[in-house]
């Protein structure tokens, strides 16, 4: 069984240890909360995984721990953002991670950019269209005054 963030405070290690994620029973600590790292009987699986990453422990946050669960707006991103040192800096996320959803997240503001670039390209081109007819309106109404002798 693993603990979940309620649970627990994090990790039992006597030495001191900040992780709450993926806390189980370690029977070499009398049943006691251990990550895998501090867990004797899990820790070469975890040295394994960690030679597999190039050197980073593996690290999965669950979706219940995130701040959002899809992002639509600007609002979704930033709240992500705010959320990422935050995560990392208390070892939920590992540095892999971080990156990967930092270069997701720059992704996103540049598309939302382009978008926001080309609603005012549109609005630029409505308007043109706008005052070319309103342009050619005024002409064809100046060359009806002349026709009847009206100085204009």
């Amino acid at each position: 069984m693993t603990a979940t963030h309620e649970q627990t405070a994090g990790c039992t290690w006597p030495a001191g240890c900040r992780n709450k994620v993926g806390l189980q029973p370690a029977a070499a600590a009398g049943g006691a909360l251990r990550c895998s790292w501090h867990d004797p009987d899990r820790r070469g699986a975890q040295l394994e995984a960690r030679k597999r990453s190039g050197g980073q422990p593996p690290v999965t946050v669950k979706d219940e721990d995130l701040p959002v669960q899809e992002i639509n707006s600007l609002e979704d991103a930033k709240a992500l953002a705010r959320w990422l040192p935050i995560a990392i800096a208390t070892g939920r996320l590992g540095g892999r991670e971080a990156q990967a959803a930092v270069g997701a997240l720059r992704e996103y503001r540049m598309a939302l950019a382009d978008a926001g670039v080309m609603q005012e390209l549109e609005r630029l081109v409505a308007d043109a269209r706008r005052d070319a007819a309103e342009l050619a309106d005024l002409r064809r109404r100046v060359a009806a005054a002349r026709e009847r002798g009206v100085e204009v």
